[in-house]
């Protein structure tokens, strides 16, 4: 895993393209085992008992991820810290010159325990197609102990609060940068980006307190 680098909130930082931005979700190897459709025996057999983390690209990655072979899509596992001390893992994966983030916020309790779980659990990655049913199914690459430094993180990080929350849509300006991860691959340039981001669930009182 990359070392831990710091984020940092310019004023108006101007990306100089839109990435695109999807919701992704965390799902256990019951939830995992329970959405299995049995006429795609061969996804099934890929990922289950396996954790998923679940997101989308834009249609040219997906194009690009289902011609590709295993060797040619790289991946890179990076731990963030932000200004106010809060923790951000990010999982890329890389084909050509397209990158596709899925952003964790390490202070939220679904992430703790997906983490957690990897030290002993299998994991792999689901992409979909902008939102479409077609989904690619990749590998999760880093090891349990390649990890560990994300999971000592993440039990480092304060309780979810609004605070945090409301740094969440300013952390993944940043992240969504073409610079914010170099590319994978010597001798490709990044050109375009997709995030997927895991949105913590709120306590009543933290939702209270963010209205406010």
């Amino acid at each position: 895993m990359n070392s831990l680098k710091t984020l940092t909130y310019p004023p108006a930082r101007q990306t100089g393209q839109r990435a695109r931005l999807f919701p992704a979700t965390i799902m256990t190897p019951a939830e995992v085992q329970d959405g299995l459709q049995q006429d795609r025996q061969t996804v099934a057999d890929q990922i289950r008992g396996h954790w998923m983390l679940c997101g989308d690209v834009d249609h040219a990655m997906f194009e690009l991820l289902v011609s590709s072979q295993v060797h040619q899509v790289g991946h890179r596992a990076s731990a963030f810290s932000s200004p106010s001390g809060s923790g951000y893992a990010l999982f890329t994966h890389q084909v050509g010159g397209h990158q596709h983030r899925f952003v964790l916020p390490l202070w939220c309790d679904e992430v703790r325990l997906y983490l957690d779980a990897l030290q002993r659990e299998p994991y792999a990655f689901m992409l979909g197609d902008e939102g479409e049913s077609a989904g690619w199914v990749l590998p999760g690459a880093a090891t349990a102990d390649e990890l560990a430094p994300l999971r000592e993180l993440c039990h480092a990080q304060p309780a979810l609060s609004a605070e945090l929350l409301a740094e969440l849509p300013m952390a993944v300006v940043v992240l969504s940068a073409p610079d914010a991860i170099p590319s994978v691959f010597e001798h490709s340039r990044v050109e375009a980006v997709s995030l997927s981001v895991v949105v913590p669930a709120l306590p009543d009182e933290v939702a209270l307190q963010a209205v406010h």
